[in-house]
């Protein structure tokens, strides 16, 4: 995902009071965040170096640490195990990643490195200076990494369209006249206007229009967001709506079990101003500053447990003999005390995080579980001072 901050050396620093989020991002495991002195602070596993520490060891739970040798940033990628953030480091405008570098996905050649490397990634200057989005992905067949600077849009990894063993970066002409780049693990889309175009064709790409160079109809819209399998975005009268894949009912809550529409349904009580897209969930925040979920909630994704069957509208019982729920309908993710109103929600695979108005964040799912498979609920993540 994107997010996009600002800032510089501030006040706080060495046991100060906590800083706070300006955006945020999440991994597979992990998340991170620009915070109120202009650096990048992350939290949960480290199994590829994704904190940016100089280890892949130690992992830091629920609780964030600030990744040394970065100030100023301005925007910030995280994808499945790595990470990238854009700004001035020592005077300098350029962006660096860090993180897994297994499929080339930070632009660089992987000999040599070691965890928590920061990493300028091999291509024009002049696009890393002048670089307004930003934006990564990847799945266990691996990862992607793209920018837009300069008019131009360059993405790393071997995932692709063009990729060649050797060549870290690939021209994707068709995104140069992006203003902002979204992640969906197959694919790179860029907004153009008030259409989105996809670089890839697979299936999914396919069956929205988006191929090479055509822009995805239907997508007008003030906030979207492309998971593998399904699309969802959000509309200047704040309605959420979706299409694609329906198997666990992000698409339409009321009839799960599989199917795929390609009419934008409107999502019955999500809302919604700002939405995000998880493999088999969605999130928005609402109108009303409350942020929704919907979909599986496996790993606690949607933030109510599996097996909480009050707020079911579907479940997969005819499949799971344990009747274990595996489909919420859109309802207000629990937040712990004192957390009321959020500005933003970002979600990736079955975890996700989300601002409050002050600049705290809360966390819940596979982002708290750090190995452990049963999930969590959502609790706040400490920034650092």
């Amino acid at each position: 995902g994107e997010g996009e901050g600002g800032g510089g050396e501030g006040e706080g620093e060495g046991g100060g009071p906590p800083a706070t989020a300006l955006a945020l991002g999440v991994g597979v495991g992990f998340g991170c965040a620009i915070d109120s002195n202009g650096h990048v602070q992350c939290w949960g596993a480290n199994g590829s170096g994704q904190l940016g520490r100089a280890d892949t060891t130690s992992q830091i739970g629920n609780r964030a640490e600030v990744v040394p040798g970065l100030s100023n940033v301005t925007r910030l990628a995280v994808a499945q195990s790595h990470a990238c953030a854009a700004g001035d480091f020592g005077g300098v405008t350029t962006v660096v990643c860090w993180g897994d570098n297994t499929e080339g996905n930070l632009g660089s050649a992987s000999g040599g490195l070691s965890a928590g490397d920061l990493v300028v990634p091999d291509v024009d200057l002049n696009i890393l200076r002048d670089v307004d989005a930003i934006a990564a992905d990847g799945d266990n067949n691996g990862d992607i990494t793209c920018l837009h600077g300069g008019g131009e849009t360059w993405c790393f990894g071997e995932q692709m369209p063009g990729y060649l063993p050797g060549h870290f970066a690939v021209r994707v002409s068709v995104l140069d006249a992006a203003t902002e780049l979204y992640d969906s693990l197959h694919a790179i889309c860029g907004r153009i206007g008030s259409d989105a175009i996809c670089t890839d064709t697979d299936t999914f790409a396919q069956g929205l229009g988006c191929t090479d160079g055509q822009p995805c109809p239907l997508l007008d819209a003030t906030s979207f967001a492309f998971s593998d399998d399904f699309f969802c975005n959000t509309d200047d009268a704040n309605t959420t709506r979706c299409l694609g894949e329906n198997t666990f009912g992000v698409v339409s809550p009321a009839s799960a079990g599989g199917g795929f529409t390609l009419t934008l349904t409107a999502v019955p009580g999500a809302g919604g101003t700002t939405v995000s897209a998880g493999t088999q969930h969605a999130c928005v925040v609402g109108t009303d500053a409350v942020v929704r979920c919907w979909g599986r909630d496996l790993f606690f994704s949607t933030g109510r447990a599996p097996t909480d069957s009050a707020l079911d509208d579907c479940n997969d019982a005819a499949n799971d003999p344990s009747g274990i729920t595996f489909c919420q309908a859109p309802e207000p993710v629990p937040m712990p005390p004192g957390f009321q109103a959020f500005t933003d929600v970002v979600t990736r695979a079955t975890g996700s995080c989300a601002r409050e108005v002050g600049g705290r964040v809360v966390c819940w799912g596979d982002l708290l579980t750090v190995g452990d498979q049963t999930g969590e609920a959502a609790v706040e993540i400490p920034l650092a001072p």
